[in-house]
Order: structure tokens, then sequence, then C-alpha cells
């Protein structure tokens, strides 16, 4: 125990007193600090939840009512399908139903016949075909919104129409081959729609309808405001100037009991800030929809710049000053993490426009857009230097700390230049110059989005979301010392998808259009322009969109992955925004709610922990929101990317271009370059379908593998060469073979993956699967190598939830499996690692959280690697590891620190801290939570505890303690009427590591039928005692002189023998000494081989083995650390159900064992003694 004044230590009994006089337990008494009752401080997740928040939030009718769905496949268009795959001998094709539509989502997993003619023709022609699988009555219903060349096929989507007008989402997708052989469909064709075409409502009222609703999320903003926003609202007027030339168009709106004719209105906004369709009823006159477009986040070769190829060095000089550290290169002194260039694709003119801050050239048009901003004096010289503070040179440094100084705020426009003019590169070189390899050459356009047309990028754009804080209640104070940075200071950037806006309100395929890009600079976050992964997921917004349209609900959470993942991909990073979070302002803003600013690590994680289950999940009461969501995709498509290096990690061959000049130097490995190809195939097959969900886009990776890296290039249905590895990386983010898209705001998940990849040849499953803890809230797993395995996963579930999916506790999903055995996935690791460390969930902004209990979870481990095929193969689950505890009595390793002693009308009371001084008895020595403060006796009986947690008697402290770690205070109250003293004895309790359950042999997984059925032994049992003279300090590496010599049998070791019934499968023995502090056990046979031993630091060990009936085996006890000690073994033997031998009952099993890791425990009482006149308390351990 410790004492917070005096402390006496006397043969090992510690006695304190704790002396507080009646003034100083005045004085002692809580510090109240000011707090503001009217408002309270925002935890961490409003925080994070203000960076998605919409001025005008997205609203649509059908996801509002949860009607179900009703259009059920007909008994005509199952015929119809059965039909299809007797004709092209497909009996395992792939289909997936739409009930909204009433019609397949998406049939693929087979190879039609080669159609003659276009490839509008052909597509028809299997339409036409097939009429009846779709539902399609008249052909004229629908017409061509898209088709083009690529993947070395045809890819051609038709827009669904009821007497000329569009069905909104309606249509029918087709894929070919080079041969026009159709290789996947996909819809929705909405049957049966009948409704009246003529509207009610003029195109004006529906415009009029459509500005009515947003004005109800106007918000008035102080004229100071507005001035500093008008220039940068200004130049997106004009860049989105032609959405007012955008008629309102009619659509027809399916819902799940009908169909309402409705007007769709265009329409960019200031005020709510956004780029709006709204869907108007063209009868009554009501909102249907409302979806913002918004997407958050001399001579030519003569001029320089220095920028920021990655982003400028964190450091903690950057975190807590916003100060970029200074670096010193070739003898040249820079900001951290700059470099000079020499500017390429840029314009001649920018030594004049330059000077006013824009900046043109092939690839991009750069704005400034500060209210504030001077004329930059270097850009008619032909250099954006940024270096050093030189007045005389018209140069500053980059300045982090003030983002309006003069000239410094101009290098966000050079780093922007450069930026997308890469991004560009990196495109154009995926389309064509890289095009042309050896496997799956010359796929791609020539002609893709922005390749002729510059992509716009405004910098410094002001925080045009301004509206959000007012309507928060936070209006900026025009005399606020900082309002003019607040106001100009946008913590974010955007993409204005005008394409996307277009081909929604028209449904008809958008031209070549201008797609806005816009970068705040910041006012708690640092400078969005210097990261070069924020213009590269921006960027990707537009030129995307354009190729996948990505629509829908899902399709905007997708769009947000696909941008993420692209900007990973091309930085090789699994993060974006680490520069721009770890701003001075934004870890500021979190201490002040609480949170460790440390905690903050990224805008998002490619190793993002959510899967298909958490859709819908952001928040506290679980919303849809596109970023958020968008992490399950693109976490997917990086678990791809990781497995592809993994088993191609070659990295001489494949190019792409390099950040600093743009020549195609930069080596990639080919699994890198398999999965560009194969993702942005993906992004051009979705083109063909709408709306696009998760579930369509692992099916559209599958088909693009398929086209581009074909395992068998004479068979047009043979599977791609990575059709295994694609199908089980969905399935363990739960988008399995049985996956449905969201409907009805839930989704239906699965873990399961087609007989193919489920069927594939596998390696070994892994051995000796042990759970240990890492820290306080983290645990590491381990497992013995297996041969030929390239790669392994680690899944786990929650002990209590053996045969169920976890709940997420905020939205409902449905299970599209018949059976699971519980198992999430939780991370692939390499072939050549077989550790890895737990240490949380990983989401948002957030570093990983840490395991709320590191004990309630257990870990399965897979192998994968590759067959003889080429394909992937995933092993059978091991067996289960668990890391276990038992409570102890751990009064003698902690200590009590007392303060704030008080008695007042007849109450005695005091704080009481909890110190974890020496430990638990376990190999880690953490105390887990709950620790028990028990009172188990009271010296006076008119004295009673008066606050007690539970039973009368007990203090809860729901804290986890390391070892030298102090528990937060609680208060202790005794009802004490009389003023009398009173002495009190407690015990101190609390939970310890105890070793772990080791998994060995395996089990079935997700991907085969139900799970086996669970084994029940019967067991015999038995009791062996012994003991041993004395220990052998000098054994390591598990041998010693005197082990295994027979004169010092019965000394340092001893061997006990055991004989198997006439039925024994098996034979396991735990040891346990009472007196022995670390013994060592060995399972041999009589011949002497070692069949398991276990060498934990305890005196408690456990070995186990199968083993031959009617057969004789040794337990070896191995002294290490121990005098004279008494030993005992608990025999059991494993028999089959029923045996006759049985006399230790059943037990069921699945293929696991159980190792100790606790230490001797020590059994102690400590006394309180209390005197309410002298105001003391004194503390000894009795």
């Amino acid at each position: 125990m410790k004492a917070t004044s005096k402390t006496l230590r006397r043969k090992g009994i510690f006695r304190f007193a704790i002396l507080l006089t009646a003034a100083a337990a005045i004085l002692g008494a809580t510090v109240s600090l000011p707090f503001d009752t009217g408002k309270a401080a925002p935890g961490a997740a409003e925080v994070v939840k203000e960076l998605y928040k919409r001025p005008a939030p997205n609203f649509d009718l059908n996801a509002s009512l949860h009607l179900p769905n009703a259009r059920q496949a007909t008994s005509a268009q199952l015929s119809a399908l059965n039909n299809l795959k007797a004709s092209v001998n497909s009996p395992n094709m792939t289909t997936r139903w739409n009930d909204f539509g009433g019609s397949p989502d998406v049939i693929y997993d087979f190879a039609s016949q080669p159609y003659a003619g276009t490839p509008e023709e052909a597509a028809r022609a299997f339409v036409m075909q097939n009429a009846g699988i779709f539902g399609v009555t008249e052909l004229n219903n629908f017409r061509v919104f898209s088709s083009r060349n690529a993947l070395g096929g045809h890819l051609v989507r038709f827009q669904q129409t009821f007497n000329g007008v569009a069905v909104e989402n309606g249509g029918i997708g087709i894929v070919m081959n080079a041969n026009k052989q159709v290789i996947m469909a996909s819809g929705p064709f909405f049957r049966d729609v009948a409704v009246n075409t003529q509207p009610s409502l003029s195109a004006q009222q529906a415009r009029t309808a459509a500005n009515n609703d947003l004005n109800q999320f106007y918000v008035g903003l102080p004229a100071a405001a507005t001035n500093l926003l008008k220039n940068g609202l200004s130049i997106l007027s004009q860049q989105l100037a032609s959405v007012e030339n955008i008629p309102p168009t009619l659509s027809i709106y399916p819902t799940a009991n009908g169909y309402r004719l409705a007007w769709k209105v265009a329409k960019f906004s200031t005020n709510p800030f956004g780029l709006y369709m709204v869907t108007v009823d063209a009868n009554t006159g009501e909102i249907l929809g409302r979806k913002d477009f918004l997407a958050f986040q001399t001579t030519p070769g003569a001029e320089t710049a220095d920028i920021y190829p990655k982003y400028p060095q964190i450091d903690q000089n950057l975190k807590d000053n916003s100060i970029i550290s200074s670096c010193t290169a070739n003898g040249v002194v820079a900001p951290c993490g700059q470099e000079r260039v020499n500017l390429r694709s840029f314009d001649p003119s920018n030594r004049v426009t330059g000077v006013n801050g824009t900046l043109t050239g092939a690839h991009t048009i750069v704005n400034n857009a500060l209210a504030t901003k001077q004329p930059f004096g270097q850009a008619a010289l032909g250099t954006w230097h940024f270096r050093k503070d030189d007045p005389a040179a018209l140069e500053a440094r980059t300045n982090e700390e003030d983002q309006l100084a003069e000239p410094a705020e101009h290098q966000d426009e050079i780093n922007a230049f450069f930026f997308v003019t890469y991004l560009v590169e990196y495109v154009d070189y995926l389309h064509i110059g890289g095009d042309n390899t050896t496997i799956g050459g010359g796929a791609f356009p020539d002609d893709y989005p922005n390749k002729t047309t510059p992509l716009p990028a405004t910098v410094h754009i002001p925080n045009v979301l301004l509206a959000l804080d007012v309507a928060n209640g936070e209006l900026p104070d025009p005399t606020h010392p900082d309002f003019v940075k607040i106001v100009l200071g946008l913590d974010n950037a955007l993409a204005l998808n005008l394409t996307s806006l277009i081909e929604a309100v028209t449904a008809s395929k958008s031209p070549v259009v201008v797609n806005p890009t816009v970068y705040g600079h910041g006012y708690f976050f640092n400078d969005l322009a210097l990261e070069g992964t924020v213009p590269y997921h921006e960027g990707m917004h537009a030129i995307t969109s354009p190729i996948a349209g990505l629509e829908g609900e899902e399709g905007s959470a997708m769009n947000e992955g696909q941008a993420d993942m692209w900007a990973f991909t091309i930085t090789d990073n699994a993060s974006l925004g680490d520069y721009v979070v770890n701003a001075k302002g934004f870890r500021q803003l979190f201490r002040d709610n609480g949170r460790d600013p440390d905690s903050i690590a990224y805008i998002r994680s490619a190793r993002s922990t959510l899967k298909y289950s958490d859709y819908g999940t952001f928040g506290a009461t679980g919303q849809v929101e596109e970023h958020r969501d968008g992490e399950i995709y693109m976490s997917t498509m990086w678990d791809i990317r990781e497995m592809m290096n993994r088993v191609y990690p070659e990295d001489t061959t494949y190019k792409r271009p390099r950040a600093k000049d743009g020549l195609p130097q930069k080596a990639i490995t080919r699994g890198t370059n398999i999965f560009e190809r194969d993702f942005l195939g993906s992004m051009y097959i979705l083109g063909t379908t709408s709306p696009d969900t998760m579930v369509k886009a692992r099916d559209a990776f599958i088909v693009a593998d398929q086209m581009l890296y074909p395992s068998d290039s004479t068979d047009p249905d043979a599977p791609g060469k990575h059709r295994a590895l694609i199908e089980q990386i969905f399935a363990a983010k739960e988008l399995g073979i049985n996956a449905r898209e969201v409907s009805g705001g839930q989704a239906t998940i699965s873990t399961q993956v087609s007989h193919f990849a489920g069927g594939q040849a596998a390696p070994a499953v892994p051995q000796n699967v042990k759970i240990t803890p890492a820290s306080a809230k983290s645990v590491t797993v381990t497992w013995n190598p297996v041969p030929g395995a390239v790669a392994y996963e680690v899944l786990k579930r929650k002990t209590a939830l053996a045969g169920q999916r976890e709940p997420n506790g905020k939205r409902v999903f449905a299970d599209g499996d018949a059976s699971t055995t519980g198992y999430r996935h939780a991370f692939f690791t390499a072939g050549d690692q077989t550790s890895w460390v737990d240490e949380g969930p990983i989401f948002e902004v957030f570093a990983p959280t840490g395991l709320k209990d590191v004990f309630d979870s257990e870990y399965v481990v897979r192998a994968i690697g590759v067959n003889s095929t080429g394909q992937l193969g995933w092993s059978n689950f091991s067996g289960s590891s668990q890391a276990l505890q038992t409570r102890q009595d751990v009064t003698a390793q902690v200590d009590s620190a007392i303060s704030n002693i008080s008695f007042a009308n007849g109450v005695m009371a005091f704080d009481n801290r909890l110190t974890n001084a020496r430990g638990a008895f376990s190999t880690d020595k953490t105390l887990y939570k709950p620790l028990e403060f028990q009172i188990v006796s009271i010296s006076n009986p008119s004295v009673t505890v008066r606050n007690a947690d539970a039973n009368g008697n007990t203090f809860v402290y729901s804290e986890t303690l390391t070892l030298g770690q102090t528990s937060a205070a609680k208060r202790i109250e005794f009802n004490d009427p009389m003023a009398q003293m009173f002495s009190f004895d407690a015990k101190i309790y609390a939970n310890a590591f105890a070793g772990s359950i080791v998994g060995t042999g395996s089990q079935n997984s997700d991907g085969s039928s139900n799970p086996p059925a669970a084994v029940t032994y019967s067991i015999f049992t038995e009791t062996k005692t012994g003991a041993l003279v004395a220990g052998e300090p000098t054994a390591t590496g598990g041998t010693s002189a005197t082990w295994g010599d027979p004169a010092f049998k019965g000394i340092t070791w001893d061997d006990v023998l055991v004989t198997t019934k006439s039925d024994a499968l098996a034979l396991e023995g735990r040891l346990t000494s009472a007196t022995a502090i670390d013994l060592d056990f060995e399972l041999r046979t009589m011949d002497g081989q070692v069949l398991m031993r276990s060498a934990g630091p305890t005196a408690t060990e456990f070995v186990s083995s199968a083993v031959q009936p009617n057969t004789t085996y040794v337990f070896r006890v191995l002294g290490f650390a121990n005098g004279p000690s008494t030993f005992q073994i608990v025999s059991n033997q494993l028999l089959p159900q029923g045996s006759p031998n049985e006399n230790g009952g059943t037990r069921t099993v699945g293929g696991s064992s159980t190792v100790s890791a606790t230490t001797n425990v020590l059994t102690r009482l400590v006394r309180f003694t209390v005197n309410p006149l002298t105001r003391t308390v004194s503390v000894r351990i009795l």
C-alpha cells in the first residue's frame, strides 16, 4: 500500500498514517472550474460529424418510408432465366435478383453466342432474346445511354423509358467480349411501369418548388462574412453557370408500391451551398428527393517551383506550433519535404496571369480565391519559390502559421497545379502509355475524361460552408480577432460533380464538362492544398464519375471510396489527410473536447475495419454518410491491392509516371499493376450499371479481371486468374456471394464465397494459435508458419456469439447466408509474418482505438497460398484461441492513496486512489477491470458503509491498471453518527491474464457448408502427485545438465507414467504446484519422443496430444525456480462419447488446449483505522 505522507516498512508489513487537519480538510474541498451550463461542449464524435455535414441534407422518399420491396421474380421470368442457363450451358451462372425493380440485378459467369452488327445492335439482340428475364415487353422502352470500347470488349448501357420519359435508375447494362459475346448483364429494369406522363405542374412551378425546398436551409450571414466569401463564390458561380441552362426534366420515380411522375430540377446554390438535384412530384409538388452533388474532399519548361511531392514533414513542431521544420540536403536549407522542380504542361502566359494567382496548363486551370491576396511578383520571373524569407527576391517561406501571409500564400496555387498535373499524367499513362503490357494490353480507351479538358482547381476557397456554423448557433463575431481567418479558412476540399448532376437530371450521357475542385487552406486544419492525397482524391471524383456513374446512395459512398483508393495507390500510402489533421488548431479542438489529440491520425485509413454490416452506422443514431460508408469499399480495394502485391512482388518491369518529372520511371510491383488495371476496368463496367452498389462493385471487379486476365483465353466463360482472391476478400468484408444491396435502409451481408472460390486447393491449416496481451487494450495473435503460404487471414468473434452475427448496435442488417461461424475478418498479414497485434477498430480520423475487453473474443487463422491453377486457396480455420482471465486477490500488490478527508453531519468520507504497485500474479502484471475494493469488516457496529457500488460493501473501479498506473479517485463514505473512532478491513480484487487457449486442429469456415457439429468426448480422469527436491536454475533453451540424468531423478526432474485406455483418443495433463514458482512440463513417449512441451513462466503448465490406446506415456516434470516442492498432475483421457471407461463426465471440444499464464497468488488483508476526531486514517497490510 502507498502512503501519501509517511510510510514505514518493517518485516514485510506496510504501515502508514495519513494526517489531515480540519483547516486542511476545508481547504482541500473540490475545486470548481468555470463551466458554461448553457451549452455542453461537443464530444469528439461531434467534431468528426461536423466534417461531413451538408448545408441541405440529402433526402430520398423511398429511404425514408422503409417500405418492403414487392417485385419478386415471376415464374415466367425464372423460366426464361433457366432457358438462358441451358442455352449457354452455364448451370452455375451467378444471378442476383432486384426485388425493387422486379428484374435481375446482375447476371454473369456465362458467355452467350456471338452477335452480329454494332455493339449496340448486338446488345439489343441479347435483350430481345431474353426479354422475358427482364420483364421487357416493349423494345422501344429503352435507349442507348452510353457505348464504349474498353477492356478488350464493348460496354453498352441502355436507359429505360416509358412513353419517352426516363425511369430513374432503370435500364440494362451489357458487357461483351471482343467476339460480341455477352458475359454480363445488369439491371434493374423496372417491371410493369404504368403512369400518366402528363404533368399537372409546369417546369417553372417545379423549379419554384425546388427553390422553396432549398430556401428552408438558407442561413443569414453577417455582411462582413458575405464580403469575404464573395470572391470565392463568384469564381465557382462562373465555373458552374451552365447549371442554370439545364431545364427541369420529367422522370418516372419508382416506389416500392408504384410509380410517380416527377420533375428533376438542377441548381447551384451559394446559400445553402451545394450542387443540387431536387426531385419534385409533377402532380402534387411534394419533394421526393434532394441530392447534393458536392463531393467532400518565359518558354515552356523554363519555370521552376518549390512544391511538396507528398506533404510537409509531420513532427511535433508542426503539431504543436504550426511550424514546418527545416531540413538540409546538399547544402540547401528548405522546409522539410519541399523540392524544387521544373514545371511541365505549364503555359508561358502564367508569367503574366500568375501575378494574380491564375495558372493554366494542358491539364489544369488554377485560381486563387483569397479575398486578401496581393500580387505575386515572382511570377514575372518564372519562379514560384518558397524556401526562405527573402524580400529582395520576392520570396517567402511556406507559412502554415498564417495562411494569409504574403507572398507565402501563393504556395497553394503552384502546389495544386503540380498535384493535378501529376494526377492527369498518371491517369493518362494507365489509359495510353502503360496500356500495352504483356498481360491484357490495349484495354482502355485512349479518350477519357479530362484528357483534353483541363481540370479546374481553386485554392484558398473561403468557408463556403459557414452557414453550417451559423445554423449551429456559432455565428462568427466580426469583432473577434480571428474573424477574417475563420471566414476565409475552409476546413475541407470539395469536388462539384457537374457531370453526375447533368446525367441524373437528364438521364442522358453528359458531354465533357468542367467538374471544378476547390481547396481550403484550413482554420483548424493544416493547408489542404499542400497534401497530394487531397487533390488526387478530389480530382478522381471529377475523372471517374463520368466513367463509372456511381449513382445512388451506395454509389455516393463508392465514389468517396474509389477516390480515396486512387489517392492511396498513387502515393503508395495507406492513409489520406495525415498532414491535414496533424494541425495545431485541430489537435487543440480535440483537447478542448476531452480527447487525446494523438488519437487523430488521418482523414481516413485504407485499413479501416468497417464492413458491410456497418453500413449506415455513422453517428450516435446510425446514419448513412458517404465518407464513412465509403471506407467499406475503399478498404476492400486496399486489401485486394495488398494481396496482389504478395502474390506478384516483382517490381522491375512495370512503371508509372514519376511525380518529380512525369517520366514513366517509377517502379511498381506487378501486383499493383494488375490491381490498378482491374480497378480501373471495374469503373468502366460500373458505367453499364445503375444504381451502383458495393455488391455490383464486387461483380464488376470479377468481370474486369475475367476480361483483362482470363485464366483461359480460348474459353470466353473461363474465370479471371484472380477470381478466388477477389471473392474471398470481398467476403471478408461481408460482401460475399449471398450479399444484397442496401434496400429499405438495410444491407444483406454474406461471408460465403462461390463453390469455385471455396473449393480451391489451399495450404495447411495454421497451428499453435495463441493470444497474449500486448497492452491493456491490445492482444498479440501468434501462430506457426505454414509452408507455401503467401498470406494469412486473422479472424475473431465474441465468445458469446458463436454461430451468430455480431450486431452493430445502431442499424439492423440481414444475413444472406444460411449459417455462420460468427467469425469476422480482422486482418490479412504477409506470408512471412506469423504474428499480428489487434489494437482495436480503425475508422474515420481515429488511430486504432484499442480493445474494450481483451478477454471477450476468440481468434482463428487461415493460411492463403497459390495453387497449381494459379488461383489463391484459403485454408480452413485453425482451432480457436482466446486469452483467459482469472479473479485474483491483489491486496498485497496495490497501494492506496487517501486524500480529501472530511467529516460532516455524521458522515466520514475520503477519496481513495489505487495504484498497481507490484502487479498482478501474471506474466503481464496488469490489473484488468473491474477492480473491487471490498470492505470485509468494520470494528464499530454503529458505523456502516454509506455509498458502496455493490453488495453494500464493495466499491468498483471500472479501470484497467498497467504496472505503475493509478486509478481515478473514488469517494468512500461511512455513516458514523456518533463520530466514534473505528477501523475497517478491506480486500482488493482484480482480473488477471491467466494464459490462453491454444488453437490446434482445424474447423470449417463460413465458405463451406454448415460447420460440423461439435464433438463430445467422454473423459477418464486421474490425479498424480509427486515432489522435487530442487530446481535447475542453469537451464536455458529448454535443456539443462541434470534433466534426464538418472542421478537427479526426483531431485530436479521426475517422470509420471500414464497408460491409456483401450479406446483413448487423446491425452492431456495439467500440472500445478502450491509451492514451486516455475516448473516446466513435457508429454513424452516411452522411447523419449517429446510430443508437447509447456514452458511458461509459472508452475502451472498444460500439455496434450493425440495418443494410441493401451499405451504408456510419460509426463515429465522439470524443476526450474523451486526449492523442495510438491506437484499435482490432473490427467484426462478423451474417449468416444458413451465409453464404458468414462469416470469424469463429458466435454464438447473443437480441437483446442489450454496453457496458463498466472503466477502464485498471495492473499492479504488491508486494515484502515479511521479517527474522526483527529481526522486521520491509518493503513496497514495484515
